[in-house]
């Protein structure tokens, strides 16, 4: 129920005019794409998708790690993108409801997505620096492990 600014009367929240004097009532809805809370939701699911839960199954159905490491950077970004934006206009409004979901998407969408990342650079020049270690090794005499 909202309240006629004019009368106070109280209206339905899809109501556009008001029951007892017909002024026109401000519109409430929002989607969740604008809504402050709504965002901060959107962050913390985006960011509890990043931490594995997708990204694992997508990797197994897919039988790819690339499939996982692009999933998690992608709902990770998605999470910082929504939660930044959300504290953005919690901010603005000057309210608190949704901070912590914000933040907890942020959180979990960038550590996701810095994990991706470093997993696969470390798979990709993992067995280079392994050959240079086993390269300067052999130049000192060392026996490689």
């Amino acid at each position: 129920m909202k309240p006629c600014p004019n009368c106070q009367t109280e209206n339905l929240d899809v109501a556009w005019k008001c029951k007892s004097c017909g002024a026109e009532l401000p519109s409430s809805q929002e989607n969740d794409f604008g809504n402050p809370y709504g965002l901060a939701k959107t962050s913390l699911i985006f960011g509890c998708l990043a931490a594995l839960i997708v990204p694992t199954i997508l990797g197994s159905l897919l039988n790819s790690l690339m499939a996982t490491y692009v999933s998690m950077v992608s709902f990770g970004i998605v999470a910082v993108v929504t939660g930044v934006k959300a504290l953005s206009r919690i901010k603005k409004r000057q309210e608190k409801k949704g901070q912590g979901m914000a933040i907890a998407g942020i959180v979990l969408g960038g550590l996701f997505s810095i994990l991706a990342v470093c997993s696969f650079a470390g798979i990709v020049l993992g067995p280079m620096l392994q050959e240079q270690f086993n390269e300067i090794q052999r130049s000192l005499g060392t026996p490689a492990p």
